[in-house]
């Protein structure tokens, strides 16, 4: 973890809890791994660590206020289409739905494909294979 996120986490871990990491590596003042771990895991939401653990930069600051105040706006959004759509003239064409404010979560939602070997792509295998077997028979 500290390889790959250790230049993240060095200021995370001191402004947040004001936690050395390189006392880990000391003689002195050695800190334990599951003493920074426990820390590590309670790193708040919007916090630069938990950002790239979540998938990017494009994470950073989205805490559960900001995705509250996104779904309150996309909320008001559609309630002020259907006031316009319930008060407008029947014959004419109503507007579109309004598009839902961008969030980071649903940029990155794409599936991540099975590790070859786990039980998930030996099932989708399977399943395909049944599949195949089926579409040769003609059933």
């Amino acid at each position: 973890m500290i390889d790959e996120y250790g230049e993240i986490l060095v200021p995370e871990l001191k402004h947040y809890f004001g936690l050395d990491l390189r006392e880990l590596f000391s003689d002195d003042l050695a800190l334990s791994p599951a003493y920074v771990l426990i820390h590590i895991k309670w790193l708040p939401m919007e916090s630069a660590f938990v950002a790239e653990h979540r998938g990017g930069r494009q994470f950073r600051g989205w805490d559960e206020g900001r995705y509250q105040t996104v779904a309150l706006i996309n909320a008001i959004r559609v309630l002020t289409h259907l006031f316009v759509v319930a008060n407008s003239d029947p014959k004419k064409r109503n507007p579109p739905l309004p598009e839902p404010w961008p969030v980071p979560d649903a940029v990155s939602k794409t599936k991540p494909k099975d590790k070859p070997g786990s039980f998930g792509f030996i099932a989708r295998d399977l399943a395909a294979k049944g599949k195949r077997r089926k579409e040769v028979a003609g059933v």
